[in-house]
């Protein structure tokens, strides 16, 4: 996905997946240029002219020029700033509700999806729904562009 300069609160921020989830373990894969990129996921209801994590329907984790923050409705510190171009992991467990974030193939905060250790972040487990999603926030006034791979290629981080 490639999104132009934009240097206002204006526009679409955020693009999904065309398909999503009730249940199963997923892993996937964004590259990223490094500021400006959020990564995560929805429920069916996200508005897409927001961005991941900036309301309570998704989770986001991406670098907004204060480091790296994990976002659902409200910011918290969270990883490593991406400040360079950057591959962010995401594995989804959707029946249990689990979601967890990777840069560069190391599982940020001390967290483990295998071991089900440390989850960024616990959704309901309700089945509903869940859209993997990607945005990029105004103001940043630059072209961004993003590559997710679903597993049609080989993933660049083994997992």
């Amino acid at each position: 996905v490639k999104w132009g300069a934009m240097s206002s609160i204006d526009g679409s921020g955020a693009a999904a997946a065309s398909r999503g989830v009730h249940s199963g373990k997923y892993y996937w894969e964004v590259q990223v240029p490094g500021l400006c990129a959020v990564v995560g996921v929805a429920r069916p209801a996200f508005d897409k002219y927001s961005y991941p994590g900036f309301d309570h329907l998704s989770w986001g984790y991406g670098d907004f020029g204060r480091g790296g923050e994990l976002r659902n409705d409200a910011a918290s510190r969270f990883g490593a700033p991406i400040t360079q171009p950057a591959i962010i992991g995401v594995a989804l467990d959707a029946s249990k509700g689990l979601l967890w974030f990777a840069k560069n193939g190391m599982w940020l905060d001390d967290s483990d999806p295998e071991l089900e250790r440390n989850p960024a972040a616990i959704l309901s487990s309700d089945f509903e729904l869940i859209i993997p999603v990607i945005g990029v926030l105004p103001g940043c006034n630059i072209e961004i562009e993003m590559r997710a791979n679903f597993g049609l290629e080989p993933f660049a981080f083994a997992r």
